[in-house]
């Protein structure tokens, strides 16, 4: 049996390589390097590709959420409620500017903030909410808007989920901001860093504009605020350009992927299937099982057992995310000695299979195989 990637970007070079390279080629030809064409056509389709009125296309999707609340002015003394089951980027950028995270417990079964949580944890200092699209699902932005009100703006951390829908509402356009990631795992991906700040607000489109360069203003040239250098090179929009003609074919070959899996899976005791919301469209940008408890040992000791058997037979997988945010060292202050029984329960169980375009029945029947085996094993 040969190894099997958790992502395989070698076999997406095979298929996609010679446009990569050919879409590269012409912006060294040009030496266009730094904000060339690319970058602005790239802008153009993505907003109409999720139906937003503006898009700022940055340096990663770190940058674009951490762009996103610099311009809606948050800072010290401000609270901006978010999930702490997610990377650790969505937490991160709110203490960077110096504001206060407010942690909010998971749906246990979307692992989703839900629209009533988030409502709860609303005060008078809630400056901005970050819902997280995790593992490609669209978290209920438009709920979690109308539960907040409108005077708090929703920003949607759609990383993992750009391409994603929920009903009609497109992820990264359904929300005052929604932002993506372009990093190399993700379903539309440049090779290297890079992502995207959605909105259709013209204000918040300039001010971003203006932040990404430092904070030069567009009109007059001068440098009217504090900004960063947070811009996407030209290299990388080109490659997302090639990358976004094909975007929608390699969805469905994600969600193929993702059926197949829940057949496999249907029969096997104490292993849960990711659970979409009705409506939904995922992209299962991850494909992440949960393992739950036998009467011999937790669903944490089963993971492991599997962990180990992926490990001896080179089969790839990870686990996000093994530690919640705030069970973090740098993060644990702000859960104000809280729990979060719903996003720690997770953490203990999930495990996050192969998925990507080119994954065949054959390696999937070979990973269930594997994950049977591992689970029969310590049963004894």
């Amino acid at each position: 049996m040969g190894a099997i990637p958790l992502v395989d970007l070698r076999r997406e070079n095979e298929v996609l390589g010679e446009e990569m390279r050919s879409a590269v080629s012409g912006v060294m030809d040009r030496g266009e390097y730094i904000m060339g064409r690319e970058v602005r056509e790239l802008e153009e389709k993505l907003k109409r590709y999720c139906g937003a009125s503006h898009c700022v296309c940055v340096s990663s999707g770190t940058d674009a959420l951490l762009l996103a609340l610099m311009a809606l002015g948050v800072g010290e003394h401000d609270e901006v409620v978010t999930s702490p089951f997610s990377w650790v980027s969505s937490a991160e950028v709110i203490a960077f500017l110096g504001a206060k995270v407010v942690f909010v417990d998971i749906n246990p079964e979307t692992y989703l903030v839900e629209p009533e949580a988030v409502k709860a944890a609303v005060t008078p200092k809630t400056k901005a909410v970050i819902p997280v699209s995790i593992f490609g699902q669209m978290a209920d932005v438009v709920g979690i808007q109308d539960a907040v009100g409108a005077s708090i703006p929703v920003i949607e951390d759609g990383a993992q989920s750009f391409g994603a829908r929920r009903g009609e509402l497109f992820s990264c356009s359904s929300s005052v901001i929604g932002t993506t990631s372009f990093f190399p795992t993700k379903p539309l991906a440049c090779c290297g860093d890079g992502g995207a700040v959605f909105t259709s607000d013209g204000t918040i489109a300039a001010t971003i504009r203006s932040l990404r360069v430092h904070g030069k203003d567009g009109v007059t040239k001068l440098f009217s605020s504090v900004g960063m250098n947070a811009r996407l090179d030209t290299m990388q929009a080109a490659i997302l350009l090639v990358k976004l003609k094909h975007l929608d074919s390699m969805l469905e070959k994600r969600i193929l992927a993702a059926q197949r899996y829940a057949k496999l899976l249907e029969d096997v005791e104490g292993v849960k299937a990711p659970v979409v919301t009705p409506s939904a469209k995922h992209a299962y940008a991850v494909y992440t099982i949960r393992i739950s408890k036998s009467e011999n040992r937790s669903g944490e000791e089963r993971r492991e057992s599997i962990r180990q058997s992926f490990s001896q037979n080179e089969i790839g997988f990870a686990i996000y995310y093994d530690r919640c945010i705030h069970q973090q060292p740098a993060y644990a202050a702000f859960a104000s000695g809280r729990t979060f029984p719903a996003c720690e329960a997770a953490s203990a169980e999930v495990i996050s299979l192969p998925i990507h375009p080119w994954l065949t029945y054959e390696d999937q029947a070979t990973i269930v195989s594997v994950l049977k085996k591992a689970l029969h094993s310590g049963e004894n």
